[in-house]
């Protein structure tokens, strides 16, 4: 995917319902390996950050969090990265959605569910969540103009949250379908205005905060906060019925793509390489925030 188009766009059209806040700066910021320089997904998980590329290659990468460096590569086998965007995961399973969709016009999308301990074991376990938009009748090509677009996922309470990805209304609409493999219909449930074009999602383990990512028209990046007011988590599907806040990142031109979460406060982000004719090139890195 590039940029340089993004960079022609009119400004976006909408107001987020959410608080903006100040620009957050990372306390931390590392160069990841040149084989990452499409890093897209991103989890914590034993201690570990773990990526992988969009759309270069089949492989998982575990990287320590304090320095930025590959600690392993696990080759996915038999496994096609059409378009790798986001990760997530639960208890027992890593989901990688190969869901980029930046014309509108793929039926082949899906969501890859590897069992965490087949990965400890070495010994893989991989099958497929395939789904199809519920609303989404016409697949004539429009590249970075659909509304059909994904770039981030989460799971909570046994089921997958689709945010897509608006290339013209800069909104990011919800959908969701069960975790079990097979093929499904992704089912509407509701929309919102994020100002923005969202590339990744994690929650918190006690499900009480949400955290999209994503960049403007003119690639700002942002945070997108949403916050369970009861502490007791997202019961509902309408996962932004609790608090909103959007933060600017003080990472200017910074194609932000992934994120994981911590812990309440500590979190991850990751970019990809950048480069805009002469003037912009902005390499790409994993950076450690922390929220108030």
């Amino acid at each position: 995917m590039r940029l340089i188009l993004l960079i022609l766009l009119a400004s976006l059209a909408g107001r987020t319902n959410g608080q903006e806040s100040e620009a957050l700066s990372p306390l931390q910021s590392f160069d990841l390996h040149e084989d990452l320089n499409e890093s897209s997904g991103l989890i914590h998980w034993e201690g570990s950050l773990w990526t992988h590329n969009d759309s270069r290659d089949n492989t998982l990468y575990r990287i320590d969090p304090a320095s930025g460096k590959i600690t392993d590569r696990i080759l996915l086998e038999g496994m096609v990265n059409t378009d790798w965007e986001d990760m997530a995961q639960d208890r027992d399973f890593i989901y990688i959605g190969d869901i980029g969709n930046n014309s509108g016009n793929r039926k082949d999308l899906h969501i890859l569910r590897i069992s965490k301990e087949s990965l400890e074991k070495d010994m893989l376990q991989i099958d497929s969540i395939s789904y199809s938009y519920e609303d989404q009748e016409d697949f004539t090509p429009r590249p970075q103009a659909t509304d059909f677009d994904c770039e981030a996922i989460i799971i909570h309470r046994g089921q997958i949250f689709l945010f897509t990805k608006e290339w013209i209304s800069a909104g990011t609409t919800v959908y969701t379908l069960p975790v079990s493999s097979g093929n499904h219909v992704a089912r509407k449930v509701s929309s919102y205005p994020v100002e923005g074009l969202i590339t990744g999602a994690d929650i918190s383990a006690d499900g009480s905060m949400i955290i999209l990512c994503g960049y403007s028209s003119l690639i700002q990046p942002f945070l997108y906060v949403m916050k369970d007011p009861s502490g007791k988590g997202f019961e509902k599907e309408d996962l932004f019925g609790g608090s909103l806040q959007r933060i600017p990142l003080a990472l200017p031109y910074f194609q932000v793509e992934g994120i994981a979460i911590k812990n309440e406060k500590d979190i991850f982000i990751s970019n990809e390489y950048l480069r805009l004719g002469s003037l912009v090139q902005v390499r790409q890195q994993v950076h450690r925030l922390q929220l108030d």
